[in-house]
């Protein structure tokens, strides 16, 4: 056999998106090659070397002892979305000049569909799942798409697919998981599934739980190549037994297929259903560690209304005007509580970059069509958001916390406020507030309350650039 060459991220930048469908609610996280092993942690756990060789991505030590539990404290991951702690898993491939290929990466997609009438519940702890057909030799048009940049996706792959003008062939693997789980086995075994696919987004009887659908994009960039056959691609297969001594084995690319064991937090899992997909949104990498709702919030307003209690209402207004005499223009500051999410006590508070806290927010510019900026203050935690009125608010620090550019378009808004908060989890803490204050130009500004179907968020989020 040739020796394996890794594939590297070579002219990234210019190769096509990965497949997925329009669908209602989606996120995304892109992890890197870690690591190659005979090893399964869900179909031959605590058997080292007995299975078949896997690429691994996501966690770095994954291997045949891993469990779900170990990996939700273990930090380590080639994931650009740090908050995903997952294990995932695919054969490893072999061209059809007997070169082993490395994958570069894998770009998996949670996606869910029909959200109105058949709404998601979050990933169980613990859950594991499985997609494709180990052994297969036929199209597996359920569950394995094959790519060739330049040809697009299909169930069948395709018998030359030809390098891009850098000389680099791009081919993916697309592994689609079951999407609705039987809400009692975390774990699938050799002949039994704990999960199964929707039809028509309904889920089987046997399958009731309808949960993100795992789309897992495995990408192979093979530079300097000339067309490559992907019918006489091969992958790996569980190795025999000979003579006292174990032998690899390699099948067709018909045999595709994954494993994905879940890392992410209870919280996390709970936010990519609940406050994202549920929602028919698309969160990008926005899916956090950890995450509070608003505590308490209220608008204050100044002038006729300053001794006016605004508690209950679903909008936090926001508005100021610093032309003039200021103290005669109407100005209303959006107060604003939470909990801080607990930091970590696996990471360092002060040298760990990639964990952030932001404040998410709904809403926009509700004077005009116009982007302009507003900002976060700090403010003491010793108010209430029943009795507090512009005559008895807390004052707001003059050093902004945070910065909002914002238009009309009533959307999810992400503000960074990292410094303000690990400030206050050193001051031993634990919750903290904020006032929404306007721009100095009179524009209106509103934000749904924590009383909305939008409340606002403080997220622990991490991200690798």
């Amino acid at each position: 056999m040739r020796p394996f060459f890794p594939c590297t991220l070579l002219g990234l930048a210019a190769l096509v998106p990965f497949h997925s469908q329009a669908l209602n609610g989606q996120t995304n996280v892109e992890c890197d090659y870690s690591h190659t092993l005979p090893d399964d942690a869900i179909m031959m756990p605590g058997m080292p070397g007995m299975a078949m060789s896997h690429d691994f991505f996501g966690n770095t030590h994954a291997n045949a002892y891993t469990t779900n539990e170990q990996l939700l404290t273990d930090f380590s991951t080639t994931c650009n979305n740090s908050s995903d702690h997952s294990a995932y898993w695919a054969p490893s491939l072999r061209l059809p000049d007997g070169t082993v290929v490395r994958p570069a990466y894998q770009k998996t997609y949670y996606q869910a569909s029909q959200i109105e009438k058949y709404p998601i519940q979050p990933f169980p702890a613990g859950l594991q799942l499985l997609a494709g057909t180990h052994n297969g030799t036929s199209p597996n048009k359920l569950a394995v798409d094959y790519f060739c940049q330049g040809l697009g996706y299909s169930d069948i792959p395709k018998s030359s697919c030809p390098p891009q003008p850098n000389g680099t062939v791009q081919m993916n693997i697309a592994l689609k998981f079951p999407n609705c789980w039987d809400g009692i086995n975390l774990h699938p075994a050799i002949g039994v599934k704990n999960a199964d696919y929707a039809v028509n987004d309904v889920c089987p009887a046997a399958y009731p739980v309808k949960i993100p659908m795992v789309n897992m994009n495995i990408a192979y960039l093979i530079p300097n190549s000339t067309p490559i056959d992907m019918t006489k691609v091969e992958l790996s297969l569980d190795p025999v037994i000979v003579n006292g001594k174990v032998v690899e084995q390699w099948g067709s690319i018909y045999s595709a297929h994954g494993d994905f064991m879940n890392g992410w937090t209870t919280q996390g899992a709970d936010f990519m259903a609940n406050h994202c997909m549920n929602l028919g949104l698309s969160c990008d990498t926005n899916i956090p560690f950890a995450y509070e709702m608003a505590l308490q919030d209220v608008t204050i307003s100044n002038l006729d209304q300053a001794d006016k209690n605004f508690a209950g209402e679903e909008t936090l207004h926001v508005q100021d005007n610093w032309q003039g005499t200021r103290s005669r223009n109407k100005e209303e500051i959006g107060l604003i509580q939470f909990t801080i999410p607990a930091w970590p006590p696996e990471l360092d508070i002060n040298n760990n970059t990639e964990f952030t806290y932001k404040i998410r927010l709904f809403g926009g510019n509700v004077s005009d069509a116009n982007a302009r900026t507003i900002y976060l203050y700090g403010t003491t935690n010793e108010w209430d958001e029943h009795t507090t009125t512009w005559n008895s608010r807390p004052a707001c620090n003059g050093n902004a916390a945070g910065s909002l550019y914002a238009n009309n378009k009533q959307s999810y808004r992400y503000i960074p406020v990292d410094a303000a908060v690990k400030e206050a989890i050193k001051n031993k803490q634990t919750t903290i507030s904020f006032c929404i204050g306007g721009e100095r130009k009179g524009h209106a500004y509103a934000f749904s309350s924590a009383e909305s179907p939008n409340p606002p968020i403080l997220m622990l989020q991490g991200f690798k650039k």
